[in-house]
Order: C-alpha cells, then structure tokens, then sequence
C-alpha cells in the first residue's frame, strides 16, 4: 500500500498503481459486506495480495537505520496519528451507535492498545483496519534484515530466496493452531510474522522475473492470452476458497484447509497482477491505487455512515447476499472511495506529513 523503493524509485510504475487500485477495492468492499460467499472470496487474497505488492517494491536498504527512519515516517506516523483520532471518533460515535466500542474501556486503555498494534486485542476495536500499518512495519524491518545476510549469498544461489520463502508459508501454516490455542498475542501483530514475511519474500522472489521488459511485453502484446490466463488463475483461486471456507488473517484462521488459504492468495494475486498489466491507463484506476494509504487510513468512517445511519444503505446492507445488498455493497465502496479521495486531497494540501508525505515547496 506504500511507495516503496526499489521500483518506484526513480519513477511510479503503472502497473503496481493499478493493481493497488484493485487491491484496495477489494479491501474496501470486504469491510463493507459482512458476510457471505463474496466476502469469503475477498478474504482469501486481498491481505496477502498487499504483502506480494509491497515485497514487489522493495530493495534492502544500505543502513538499516535510514530503512527504520524513512517506513517510521511513512508507515508509524499515519498510523499514530489516525490512531489517535480513530480512538476520539468511535468514542463519540459508540454513544449513539454500535460500533463495536468498548464503552467501559478509556481513552487511555486504546491507546495503550494502539501502541501494542495488535488486532485480536479489545484494545483495537477502533478503525480495525489500521492493524496493517504496524504488520507491515515489522514484516519490512524483519525483511530487511534477512535481506542484508541473504544478499551475500543470493546472487549465486537464487535457490535460497525459494526455500526462504516455503520456510515461512511453512512455519506459519504449522504455528497457526498454537497460536489460537495458547491465545498468542505479541506486539504489532507479531505471531503473524511468518506467514505473511512469506507472502512478502514472495514478492521479492518473483520482482526480477516481473521487471524483465520482454515479459510485460509479451503480457500486453497477448491481451487475449493474458486475460484468459489471468481468469484461469482467479477461478483456481475461488475454487480453492469456496473449498477452504471462511478465512480472516487478523483472526490467525486460515479455513478448513489451510494450504488452500496460501493456494488462493497466491493464484489469485498473480490472476491480478496480470489483469493490472493488460488494464488500459484510461480508467484511472491507478489514481486510486496511487492513493491507497489515504484510503486504508480513512475508509472505515464512511462505511460507518452507510452502515449505521442512512437509512437505505443499512438496511440493505444488512442482506449483503441479497442483490440488492450486493449492488448497493459496491455502490458504497465506489461512494467510500470517491469520498476518501477528496479528504486526502484536502490532508494532502493542509497536513501531508500524517499521510507520510512531504510537504511541496511552492
């Protein structure tokens, strides 16, 4: 969800943006449905599509210091800040509304619980969401410094970045149940370390492969090709899902099968990096992906409002396998989006820097 180097370095990368685009729409609707077989799909691939992307712009840093300095400001401080006012909103909102809000918890416990990062707390009921930030924070700073002793021996043994990346998928898939059992809960979201450092590594294992010219040319050139390759992958994927059942990475539950949960994310995410590829610049698309983080930061506050208090939307909302609940599902996360869009246009212009931005010298 965040400009990171390596690819994005010297200049934005069209693709990446627009699969962003995809991925956060997806994000979106998912918090919008609250339950069914759509949202059950979602739940298979978008958290792990979003650690693939963010292994896809990564390059190991040169101190390990200026890589904590530069994602503190990028990644902590949006989370820090909309933490804290995420915290004040839903205890104003918990008087009037449900939101989920422990009201004999105060201020002070949550953000206590804010600090701990951890989404399987009841001190992180506010802006659920938000648990990302803290995760990809400490999945990057791990990555960094696997990076550093992998880059002394990768470029002759490629192999080692494959059996690193099995190793973690491995290590969290087999640590899962512990986890639930013992009731585990370490600092920014920690016992999910492996898993998703897999996901991460995988990104980073396949960046090479993926930044090789005559591949994303044979991808375009081949729309038809692409497009039918790409189905194929997403319907592995669902079929995988609807076998595995309901998943939900902040819940450490990884479905029926778990090795079904890694099958479906990964398939379905390469199914829409490939889409993203072919995807024409003329949807714009990639302007929302350009501006993920914003709408990572901000969408839960209007889907509160189309949940909780106008009337037609939460009532219809309230039968997401409906049709008329689904179309009115993506209709509100179009209208979220859209409404993210102009607020952080509005952040970016009076406070970029809590959106981890620099201000622009006129």
């Amino acid at each position: 969800m965040l400009l990171s180097k390596g690819l994005y370095q010297k200049e934005r990368i069209l693709w990446i943006d627009i699969a962003k685009g995809y991925g956060i729409f997806f994000i979106v609707l998912g918090h919008v449905l609250r339950t069914g077989v759509v949202r059950q799909f979602l739940y298979s691939f978008h958290v792990p599509f979003f650690f693939i992307l963010s292994g896809l712009t990564y390059r190991p840093s040169e101190r390990t210091m200026n890589f904590f300095k530069k994602r503190f400001k990028t990644i902590l401080i949006p989370y820090f800040v909309f933490g804290l006012i995420s915290i004040l909103i839903y205890r104003i909102l918990a008087i009037y509304i449900d939101v989920d809000f422990e009201l004999r918890t105060g201020i002070l416990e949550n953000i206590v619980g804010m600090f701990y990062g951890n989404p399987r707390t009841d001190l992180m009921k506010w802006n659920l969401p938000l648990w990302f930030l803290p995760s990809l924070f400490s999945t990057m700073f791990i990555a960094e410094i696997l990076e550093s002793i992998l880059d002394k021996h990768i470029q002759k043994q490629k192999w080692l970045r494959a059996v690193v990346v099995f190793l973690c998928l491995f290590l969290g898939l087999v640590l899962h149940n512990a986890i639930k059992q013992y009731d585990i809960k370490l600092p920014f979201f920690l016992e999910s370390l492996f898993f998703l450092l897999g996901f991460f590594e995988l990104g980073v294992f396949i960046s090479p492969l993926i930044q090789k010219k005559e591949i994303s040319e044979k991808i375009k050139k081949r729309p038809a090709t692409s497009l039918l390759m790409s189905l194929c992958l997403i319907l592995i994927g669902l079929f995988a899902s609807l076998i595995n059942g309901s998943t939900e990475v902040i819940a450490i539950s990884y479905g029926s099968y778990p090795i079904l949960f890694v099958v479906s994310a990964i398939s379905i995410s390469f199914g829409l990096i490939i889409v993203s590829f072919i995807t024409p610049s003329t949807l714009q698309i990639q302007l929302i992906g350009f501006s993920s983080l914003s709408i990572l930061l901000l969408h839960k506050f209007p889907i509160l409002l189309f949940q909780f208090i106008i009337p037609f939307t939460k009532k219809a909302l309230e039968k997401p396998s409906s049709l008329l609940g689904f179309v009115t599902s993506l209709i509100v996360s179009v209208l979220t989006i859209f409404l993210c869009l102009l607020a952080s246009k509005v952040i970016e212009k009076l406070l970029p820097e809590i959106l981890g931005k620099k201000r622009e010298v006129e």
